[in-house]
């Protein structure tokens, strides 16, 4: 330790074990069927539970080419990931040639994998580049979490691969989860649609109703659109709500997407509140006008 100025400056090195680098049981199939999940599967035939290391029965292929897919992993408990290897689809030539990483406690709220010389930034990590070679990337800093999601940002024929996560489960501090920051329920189906009402809706049926204002929704013509698309005379004045049926919620951040399947999206908008449905008031910020976002 050395002060100038008056200035206290502390050095601190932050260890991770040298042998937690242990498979974690994609190809093995400790990690079982039920704890992968994908944003979309091409089909029945193709699920994301293909998308095991080495896995030779079948490949994971999305539904879409659209790049807010994903591939998520449930380690189970709090876990250390130091590395994970990924292949192209087994037999084909479809395989993700750059991907990023999010991570999550609860899975509700992910946060992307940031690059160790510039936290401003999200890691892009290297892929594949054919279909028979394995590539493993590094994760430094290591993540410390339970849900581990993969983002494929570039792709080759299609977007498909096979993976396994590289850590180990004891060892290490365990860090406090983020307080008051998992997802609410919108993403996960925990808000039923009967919760979410609009001003108004684009189609008269329930494509573009308030049950598709949800967060990674991906459109499934013709029940589902890609997010609540208000009518076009409700311009101005339209407006989403979501009722907290179990009661008081502390709500503390906000997060929003275009509609999936098209090129319209919201650049700034209000934020009320209300306690019963019929009064609301605007948000403020240290009694200012309503903040616009």
């Amino acid at each position: 330790m050395s002060t100038t100025a008056g200035r206290i400056i502390l050095l601190l090195l932050l260890s991770v074990r040298i042998d937690c680098d242990s498979p974690l049981g994609m190809e093995d199939k400790r990690i079982p069927d039920s704890a992968i999940k994908a944003s979309t599967s091409f089909g029945p035939g193709e699920p994301a539970t293909n998308a095991r290391l080495g896995h030779k029965a079948g490949v994971w292929l999305t539904r879409d080419l659209d790049l807010g897919e994903w591939i998520q992993v449930d380690l189970g408990e709090i876990t250390m990931v130091t590395k994970i290897a990924t292949q192209a689809s087994y037999g084909g030539f479809q395989w993700v040639t750059e991907y990023k990483v999010s991570y999550s406690f609860d899975g509700g709220y992910f946060k992307f994998h940031r690059q160790a010389t510039n936290d401003s930034f999200d890691q892009v990590f290297q892929g594949n580049r054919d279909n028979n070679s394995t590539v493993i990337n590094i994760l430094d800093p290591p993540i410390v979490a339970r849900f581990i999601r993969l983002h494929p940002v570039k792709f080759h024929g299609w977007i498909s691969l096979r993976m396994e996560l590289y850590g180990c489960n004891s060892g290490f501090p365990t860090p406090k989860p983020p307080v008051c920051e998992a997802g609410l329920g919108l993403e996960s189906y925990a808000i039923a649609d009967k919760f979410l009402t609009a001003s108004s809706r684009f189609w008269s049926d329930s494509l573009s109703n308030a049950g598709s204002g949800r967060l990674h929704l991906f459109a499934k013509p013709p029940e589902i659109d890609g997010g609540w698309v208000a009518n076009h005379k409700d311009r101005y004045g339209s407006w989403f709500q979501v009722e907290f049926y179990r009661g008081w919620t502390k709500v503390t951040r906000i997060s929003t997407q275009g509609r999936q399947n098209d090129d319209d999206w919201v650049t700034k908008y209000r934020v009320s509140y209300g306690y019963n449905g019929i009064f609301f008031m605007d948000y403020q910020e240290n009694g200012e006008d309503a903040k616009v976002c």
